[in-house]
């Protein structure tokens, strides 16, 4: 986890483990791994980026980080930005594919913290 003045980061985690968002950071150049540590650094000790940058897609709980080429989608709880998923940008719009798998993630993420939290009150 990152810990900031405004929002921590970490990266979801399905049940098996994985984290898609990581596996995704990974794969990225060292050159645009520091320019989105530098847009993270931004957004979690200012507290904001434009709204070009960082946007809550309609309908639903995913939020859509830009950075250049690329997209990673993550959710809120609390003061943490949980990344669940990233891709290359493909066109202006952002599939439904990648936010259904956003979704996904996300809930897999919270059903695996309630069960963890109803083996701590047993």
């Amino acid at each position: 986890m990152y810990h900031r003045l405004y929002w921590d980061f970490d990266y979801a985690r399905l049940r098996n483990g994985q984290k898609p968002a990581k596996k995704y950071y990974d794969s990225l150049t060292d050159t645009e791994k520091v320019d989105l540590k530098l847009r993270l650094d931004k957004l979690g000790n200012d507290g904001t980026l434009s709204k070009r940058r960082f946007k809550k897609l309609k309908g639903c709980d995913i939020w859509q980080l830009s950075i250049n080429n690329h997209r990673i989608l993550c959710f809120k709880l609390d003061r943490c930005l949980l990344f669940t998923n990233g891709f290359p940008k493909e066109s202006k719009n952002t599939r439904k594919r990648h936010i259904d798998l956003a979704k996904r993630i996300m809930k897999e993420h919270l059903r695996s913290l309630d069960e963890l939290k109803g083996r701590k009150n047993v």
